[in-house]
């Protein structure tokens, strides 16, 4: 069972997701009182053994926090959402961070899709889509058009909570990538 083998920086992942997500769905933040206390609470599970690797906790929170900070600078997310994937690395260790990164990705376009849909928008979303893809293959590349906005943000944090949780129970059963 995937509880028995939870270790203690799973634990205080889930807590500061859990957390993260209903301040992030209520307020629309993430709060730097669960983040960074959670980074440095997981990376000192890490050295006392109760995690990954020192090592491997370092360059997981480095990765996660980095691989958002590049949608941050676009204002794409938030800088909660770039902390809370930096506890998710100190937790998780790399390379799971990867896997996390991921699945909370998949996660955050799956809850986009499902906007876009319950407003009223999924021809235009498909239409965009086509666009995308049509870009990368390189099918109409030069298209200088840009894909507009569909308006309105979501809280990612609970994409980065469902993607974590999902790379945690499938770590923990053996069956991550």
């Amino acid at each position: 069972m995937v509880i028995n083998t939870l270790r203690a920086s799973d634990w205080l992942l889930v807590a500061a997701l859990i957390t993260s997500a209903v301040t992030d769905i209520r307020v629309g933040r993430i709060y730097n009182a669960v983040t960074y206390p959670a980074i440095v609470a997981g990376l000192a599970a890490a050295a006392m053994g109760m995690g990954p690797s020192l090592v491997s906790a370092l360059l997981g929170s480095l990765v996660g926090g980095l691989a958002l900070y590049a949608l941050f600078t676009l204002r794409w997310m938030g800088g909660g959402d770039v902390k809370l994937m930096a506890v998710a690395g100190a937790c998780l260790g790399f390379p799971a961070i990867l896997h996390a990164l991921f699945y909370s990705i998949f996660a955050g376009g799956v809850c986009a899709a499902i906007i876009l849909i319950w407003r009223g928008q999924s021809r235009p979303a498909v239409q965009d889509l086509s666009v995308a893809v049509g870009r990368l293959s390189g099918l109409n590349a030069l298209s200088l058009s840009a894909i507009p906005a569909r308006g309105g943000a979501f809280p990612f944090g609970v994409a980065i909570a469902v993607g974590t949780i999902a790379t945690i129970v499938l770590e923990r059963l053996g069956m991550a990538p």
